[in-house]
């Protein structure tokens, strides 16, 4: 599903900066929070799963998310000039405007849009202390800023919910991120709260055959996502929910769509899901400048876009999975075994 949601992420932003307007598809954002409820899925279950200390399980997230962002970073921030001189090139339309602006921001006060983006706190920087920084140099990544301060918070989280008694405690935290909310963007934990704990919630339930207790506050931050997003968040909240029913399902009719997502090719986009969402704007910003720059234009110019995202993204993420993300993430599992092995051998 991963796979999917990627690519869904892709041909929004190619449809957005070619101005096709295409319907749903340009929403892509809700791509991003099926994203953000799987990964409180995927990561409630593996704390609750491994219960290892904090710097181990730290370790394998960083490794996980900071070599392939920090790489595409740094590219990225070299080709600002190019990333400007095309979205001027392209149709002028809001979105297109919107990004030269953005690229514009980012060249006025470098240094610092690199420095809140190097630890991946650009999500956490108010809009009045640096206007947009969630969104300059590597625009897409504001949700992995997202998803490292959910990884951050994730074991208190589930440290909370192992007793009743604790609820009070989350509860407070939970306030306290919401009412601060308005002070970020969207690349802020506090804005998509509800998302994060309705796959958190969806997972305890799974993890418990059911247990109504766990559907009911599933269905309860659900409800409340969709307070806090809007009506769109139903989609991406329906479409987690038949994609878990048809996994948990033996047989019947969702059948067929768990068996789709086991195929090898989408198990496949999901593995270089990751080198895909971070790098398909560089093909597409880069072969709009490449045009302009050769004169080309009209169908030829779309023609050469949409083949050099869609071809080039697959390409460049391949070998960056290979290359980079996959062996990063052997390398955060190791370090986090020996941090896990220390204290035993000591002894």
């Amino acid at each position: 599903m991963r796979g999917v949601m990627a690519w869904w992420v892709v041909l929004g932003h190619l449809s957005l900066a070619m101005g096709w307007k295409l319907p749903v598809i340009d929403r892509n954002g809700l791509a991003v929070d099926v994203f953000i409820v799987l990964s409180g899925f995927v990561i409630a279950g593996l704390i609750d799963r491994r219960s290892e200390p904090f710097a181990p399980y730290i370790t394998r997230r960083v490794f996980r998310l900071a070599p392939l962002y920090l790489v595409v970073l740094l590219i990225s921030a070299a080709l600002l000039p190019v990333q400007q001189f095309a979205w001027e090139t392209l149709p002028d339309t809001a979105r297109n405007a919107g990004r030269t602006e953005l690229v514009r921001l980012a060249l006025d006060n470098l240094p610092a849009h690199l420095a809140v983006h190097l630890p991946l706190a650009q999500g956490i920087v108010p809009n009045r202390v640096l206007p947009q920084a969630a969104f300059t140099i590597l625009g897409q990544a504001w949700s992995i800023s997202l998803e490292m301060q959910f990884y951050l918070i994730a074991p208190l989280v589930m440290w909370a919910l192992r007793r009743w008694d604790r609820l009070a405690l989350l509860l407070t935290i939970g306030v306290m991120l919401i009412a601060l909310g308005p002070q970020f963007g969207s690349a802020f934990i506090g804005n998509k709260l509800f998302l994060f704990a309705a796959g958190i919630f969806a997972a305890k339930a799974s993890a418990q055959s059911g247990d109504l207790r766990w559907v009911a506050a599933t269905v309860l931050a659900a409800g409340c996502a969709v307070w806090q997003d809007g009506v769109w968040a139903i989609l991406p909240l329906a479409m987690i929910a038949i994609v878990l029913i048809a996994a948990l399902s033996d047989r019947g009719p969702l059948r067929p769509l768990a068996q789709l997502l086991g195929s090898r090719a989408l198990v496949h986009q999901g593995e270089i899901s990751y080198s895909t969402y971070l790098i398909h704007m560089i093909p597409l910003y880069g072969t709009a400048a490449v045009c302009a720059a050769l004169g080309i234009d009209g169908w030829g110019k779309a023609a050469a876009i949409t083949l050099a995202t869609l071809g080039g993204t697959y390409l460049i993420a391949l070998a960056s999975y290979r290359w980079i993300e996959h062996p990063a993430r052997d390398w955060g599992t190791a370090l986090a075994r020996r941090m896990q092995a220390r204290p035993s051998t000591s002894a």
